[in-house]
């Protein structure tokens, strides 16, 4: 995404790079694929906020309004059937994950109840990850015949663990883990990634957590973090 709207390129470099919507400096942020790539969804920044919308990538298409609304709306996340949005809201005064049908908008289930920030779907859509705090929390869902929580249930603590969760993750495929990243003294040791960030002058190396059994205890282990979490 650039600075002034939203612009695509194929990850081979095969063609030139491809802007879907433009605007003000900042003005969309967050843009997610769909699951068959046939749209992005993203939130724009709006008078009272941040709003939800979407835009259709076949050619000569605009923006379409999901959720404009005041308040803070932000971290869309498509579910892997295309059937549901997950987002984050401020209307009750915190927080907190909700999901609408999409792309009619229609139902909304308030998912989180303690804060719940940057939704993601497993791969299956059989789960709904969020953070409470820094703490990574996964809610048992169901997709069809509509949605509903089963469960939620606390993955672990990232701030225990020193990883900047907040700063944004991403689900691995298949389910098996997470990549985020993590607060480090210095720059020594191996890494999970080839590339070093820096954030607030504190340098961080890209981390994995995985998912690998029953046990609820982390385990570091040559640049990896290993999260023994039974599928």
């Amino acid at each position: 995404m650039s600075t002034n709207g939203i612009v695509v390129k194929p990850a081979d470099g095969s063609r030139k790079v491809q802007t879907i919507v433009s605007g003000k400096a900042g003005e969309f942020r967050m843009p997610r694929w769909s699951p068959r790539g046939d749209l992005l969804v993203f939130q724009r920044s709006a008078r009272a906020g941040f709003e939800i919308w979407y835009i259709p990538l076949q050619p000569n298409q605009k923006p379409i309004p999901f959720l404009t609304t005041p308040g803070m709306m932000q971290f869309p996340s498509i579910s892997p059937d295309g059937r549901y949005l997950a987002y984050t809201s401020d209307e009750t005064q915190t927080q907190e994950t909700f999901v609408r049908s999409f792309p009619a908008g229609e139902g909304k289930w308030m998912v989180s109840s303690k804060t719940g920030q940057r939704p993601r779907w497993s791969p299956k859509g059989d789960e709904l990850y969020f953070l409470e705090g820094n703490s990574m929390m996964a809610a048992r869902v169901h997709l069809q015949p509509s949605f509903s929580v089963l469960g939620v249930e606390k993955l672990f603590d990232g701030a225990s663990q020193r990883l900047r969760l907040q700063v944004g993750y991403s689900v691995m495929l298949g389910g098996m883990g997470f990549v985020t990243s993590e607060y480090q003294d210095k720059l020594e040791g191996p890494v999970a990634s080839s590339s070093w960030k820096t954030g607030g002058g504190v340098p961080e190396k890209a981390m994995i957590v995985k998912r690998m059994g029953r046990s609820r205890n982390p385990v570091h282990d040559r640049g990896v973090w290993g999260l023994n979490h039974h599928l």
